[in-house]
């Protein structure tokens, strides 16, 4: 199963589902790929969820890229990427203890920018 058909199966988010990285909107600046064309779809999950589970944590948003999810298979196959949508405090982003600490629970980052083919 593809992201979009993955993402049309699914009826709480099927009709979120954007072209390229168009649900991320002026995050969109945010992700950085090599081949556009391969990018298979996205949905801003916050706002597409937002009313059906207004006190659930939920991600930001899921894209395709390839034959990867990001954001979705997070159990199996996926790493968690931190992209702050401000500015990165560099002290934070250097703290060995914070760092320890993403890194336990398999977050990466906190970064600007997401170079999507440099963690496939």
């Amino acid at each position: 199963m593809n992201f979009a058909d993955a993402v049309q199966s699914t009826p709480e988010i099927a009709e979120c589902l954007r072209r390229g990285l168009q649900a991320l909107g002026s995050n969109s600046n945010k992700v950085e790929v090599r081949v556009t064309r391969d990018l298979k779809g996205s949905v801003d999950m916050d706002s597409c969820l937002t009313k059906l589970y207004p006190n659930a944590p939920r991600w930001d948003y899921i894209f395709g890229y390839r034959e990867q999810v990001y954001y979705e298979d997070l159990e199996n196959r996926s790493t968690y990427h931190w992209v702050a949508s401000g500015r990165v405090d560099s002290e934070f982003a250097k703290d060995d203890k914070y760092r320890r600490k993403l890194l336990k629970n398999r977050i990466l980052g906190p970064d600007s920018l997401l170079k999507v083919d440099t963690v496939l």
